[in-house]
């Protein structure tokens, strides 16, 4: 026999080995009812064995003693057929051989697996926080709460109101007319109500604008001047406050509140209510309406004589719209022929010119434009006067170009007598002075180049007095 050990030879009843000095143990104990093997396998001869990924199954030993259950041991204490003699005509018994792993091995494979695991555990981890991420990519953000009350619950949106200044129907020029439309107003308590109020915090002079009524989720007020007064020469404060139902005297709790920034405003009113040096005082997109509104009536007047033939009817009309756009003291600017009167043509307009004939910033155009570019520029203008401040501007700049042509095809007039294209278009020009042109076909003439005229430039002169109401600080 051989030592299972070291593979020295040994003698079948040596109990240590000879040559490492180890204590020859019994590789089967009483009772166990296995085969003893013929062949000797060495623990560490596991090349011999048939490489396992070309069989399943594990080298096996032969033996010719068959299995003695509970067979008594021998006085070694052995099994007894380990040494008996083999029963003839028995066939032999292939025992299946043990694989022995050795302990390096059993360590790799842990390791091994403990490193395919956790592989395997940091793949389904990401993969789950990438289904994750897609899943919330198309998601709107819900916002989180900023205010809060002591309860916890998120705070209302403050209260506001806007007020918008404008004509009242059939009283042109006037700015006689404001509406105010007031949002996130609590309903008042009963017994109480929201009234306006346009005051002169000078003289604390107030004017009662009216009481506001629900509409939906607002309050809402439209109010007229029964006089027609222009409104921006009653205060420069708006106010809205809690009143006795019925009360027509301010008295209570104010809401809502604004004031006119002074120094943007000052010129706001010369474009709308009050300009020094004009006829009458005028503002300067008052006048300068008014002038636009005459020289459209006179050009449909002369084409109207054109198409008479009436040639000194044409003449007149032609001297009278040159006398509107320069004023009186235009180059080409002159009293209408006596003849004139005998057919009914008096208008020269009111002398101010719409052009600056002369270069010195005179005229109701470049003097408009002139001071919507003031108000923009004024330490205290907020952004709606600089928007719309900067839309008059653009129109501005569209009416003085069609004038100067209406200006130059009746001065062509007048040498000419009868020109049929150039009244075409001095009716046309005049009606683009006047109410401007839709040059995108979208319904609505806009303060755009080459689109708004003198009107659209009024009403944004008013846009620039429009006031945000907040609660007082």
């Amino acid at each position: 026999m051989n030592c299972p050990n070291c593979n020295a030879p040994v003698d079948q009843d040596t109990i240590f080995c000879g040559n490492c000095g180890r204590k020859l143990t019994p590789q089967y104990g009483p009772g166990v009812t296995v085969a003893e093997a013929t062949q000797q396998v060495s623990l560490d001869d596991r090349t011999s064995y048939p490489p396992r990924g070309n069989s399943l199954l594990p080298p096996t030993i032969q033996t010719n003693t068959p299995v003695q259950l509970n067979s008594p041991p021998d006085e070694r204490g052995y099994p007894s057929y380990l040494k008996g003699p083999a029963q003839a005509g028995l066939p032999p018994v292939q025992v299946p051989l043990p694989i022995v792993v050795p302990p390096e091995e059993r360590h790799n494979s842990r390791r091994t697996i403990f490193l395919v695991g956790s592989l395997i555990l940091l793949v389904v981890v990401a993969a789950g926080a990438l289904v994750s991420l897609l899943q919330n990519l198309g998601r709107p953000a819900v916002p989180s709460p900023t205010a809060k009350s002591t309860a916890g619950a998120i705070a209302p949106a403050p209260s506001e109101a806007t007020a918008f200044f404008s004509d009242s129907t059939g009283n042109r020029d006037t700015t006689d007319t404001v509406k105010i439309t007031a949002s996130k107003l609590p309903t008042p308590p009963s017994g109480s109500q929201y009234s306006a109020w346009l005051v002169d915090p000078a003289s604390e002079k107030q004017t009662s604008l009216g009481v506001l009524k629900a509409n939906g989720q607002n309050f809402v007020l439209a109010f007229t001047d029964q006089q027609h007064r222009n409104l921006l020469s009653l205060g420069t404060e708006l106010r809205i406050t809690q009143e006795p139902q019925g009360s027509s005297t301010s008295t209570g709790k104010t809401i809502l509140t604004a004031s006119m920034p002074n120094g943007a405003f000052t010129h706001v009113r010369h474009l709308l209510f009050r300009f020094d040096t004009t006829p009458h005082n005028v503002g300067l997109l008052v006048g300068l309406r008014d002038q636009a509104s005459l020289i459209f009536a006179e050009s449909n007047s002369l084409k109207a004589a054109n198409d008479q033939h009436n040639g000194t009817a044409v003449q007149c009309y032609a001297q009278s719209i040159i006398d509107i756009i320069e004023g009186s003291h235009g180059p080409h600017a002159k009293p209408l022929d006596p003849a004139c009167a005998s057919v009914n043509i008096t208008a020269t307009g009111d002398g101010f010119g719409l052009l600056d004939m002369t270069g010195g910033g005179n005229g109701y155009v470049a003097l408009a434009k002139a001071h919507a570019g003031f108000a923009a520029q004024a330490p205290d203008s907020t952004d709606t006067v600089k928007i719309h401040s900067g839309h008059v501007q653009i129109c501005m700049t569209n009416v003085d170009g069609w004038l100067k042509n209406i200006d130059g095809d009746v001065l062509s007039i007048l040498q000419n007598n009868t020109v049929g294209a150039q009244i075409k278009e001095v009716v046309t020009r005049a009606d683009f002075v006047l109410n401007g042109v839709d040059l995108d076909n979208d319904e609505s003439v806009d303060p755009v180049p080459g689109e708004g005229g003198a009107t659209t430039g009024y009403i944004h002169g008013q846009l620039m007095a429009q006031l945000l109401l907040i609660a007082p600080k």
